[in-house]
């Protein structure tokens, strides 16, 4: 009885590491969020669902003085195995480039740290499709969320 007491209690402190752990990480996200979002150049865009996630919403916050970008995503279909969301900076010059991959469980919030835009490019647009799981160089898969840059 005791070895099967002990094996409990070491399977719910597996358990309970792994909860650590992912507490761990999304404070570490969060407290990046906060920081990109104070930074006194700080910019905002609002990302407008697609008819593939008609609920989805998600911010983008960057600073171009720290190089640093995070998106904040909420209400998107988990995702696929297989694949992952992959944020893309639309510019005038290069078109579509991508700016990190991230995945979204059902009913919690993604932060996610992301490339900031390229510099000396005018950016246009800011979106969010489903791709492969490593990303991939230009957009192949339905775009989710998509937002044009707000001037500045």
């Amino acid at each position: 009885q005791l070895e099967k007491q002990l094996a409990t209690l070491s399977s719910e402190l597996s358990a309970t590491r792994a909860r650590s752990v992912h507490l761990e990480q999304a404070l570490n996200q969060r407290a990046h969020l906060q920081s990109v979002m104070m930074a006194s150049d700080a910019r905002m865009m609002h990302l407008k669902p697609l008819a593939p996630a008609p609920g989805a919403r998600a911010m983008v916050a960057m600073s171009p003085a720290r190089r640093s970008a995070v998106i904040q995503a909420a209400g998107l279909p988990p995702t696929p195995r297989g694949k992952a969301y992959e944020m893309w900076w639309i510019t005038e010059r290069r078109g579509p480039v991508p700016a990190g991959v991230f995945h979204a469980e059902t009913g919690r919030e993604v932060i996610a740290r992301i490339d900031p835009p390229p510099a000396g490019e005018r950016l246009l647009m800011a979106a969010v499709t489903l791709e492969p799981a490593a990303g991939v160089p230009k957009p192949t898969g339905p775009t989710y969320l998509k937002a044009p840059v707000p001037a500045r």
